[in-house]
């Protein structure tokens, strides 16, 4: 199962290959219930730092970002089918519950409301439409994409999704002499769809290097 350059490669990381079988046999047939005693406080298993102790850790950071080859990752990003689960209900069996009632409602709250209403072209659309558009291919189609893409938070009149986000924390926070590595981990079939953001987002963009963006992600 192991080729001599994995056994090396676990070898040299220290790990024990009776535990790294036991871990893809979990892989394979299931995590077991962790035991949990009690939750961690402050004090057991945590620890509060003081604001002083923040800002002493910040400057300590930020002396030595420049120095280091800083890369931030971004863990996978999973298809929304879950989040809209009632709302596929309410379209495909006229299931109406509260939560669909109070999404109809505040509508006008979220952050995709003008890409939405801009797909169906009319404000005055009847819940079914709202629901097909919103959900399918006929619109957005938000029922099939990962949530690093959906318009997430609005910003006056523009808004940002999740991988836009990850973009500006970067900038701020993980860049290293004015560069800014990313590793997005997407599944095969949204990675065209990934890009094509990301690469609207770098026409305007100074703060992120585009190669390096590319290279990792």
């Amino acid at each position: 199962m192991f080729s001599d350059k994995d056994l090396q490669q676990i070898e040299s990381r220290g790990a024990d290959l009776a535990t790294i079988n036991q871990q893809i046999e979990n892989f394979k047939t299931g995590f077991p219930f962790m035991n949990v005693i009690k939750a961690a406080t402050i004090g057991d298993g945590m620890i509060k730092l003081e604001e002083e102790d923040v800002e002493k850790y910040k400057q300590i950071f930020d002396s030595q970002a420049n120095s280091l080859d800083l890369l931030k990752f971004v863990p996978a990003s999973g298809a929304a089918t879950r989040m809209f689960k009632s709302l596929f209900s309410a379209k495909d069996e006229g299931k109406f519950d509260k939560s669909v009632t109070e999404f109809l409602e505040r509508l006008k709250g979220f952050a995709f409301y003008d890409s939405l209403i801009k797909a169906i072209g009319s404000e005055n659309a009847d819940a079914q439409t709202i629901l097909d558009y919103l959900l399918t291919d006929k619109g957005l189609d938000y029922g099939s994409l990962p949530k690093g893409l959906l318009e997430f938070h609005a910003y006056g009149d523009t808004s940002r999704t999740p991988a836009e986000e990850h973009l500006v924390e970067g900038a701020k926070y993980a860049n290293s002499a004015g560069k800014v590595k990313l590793h997005f981990t997407v599944s095969p079939e949204h990675r065209p769809k990934f890009k094509a953001l990301i690469d609207r987002v770098f026409f305007g963009a100074k703060t992120i290097d585009r190669y390096h963006c590319r290279k990792y992600g």
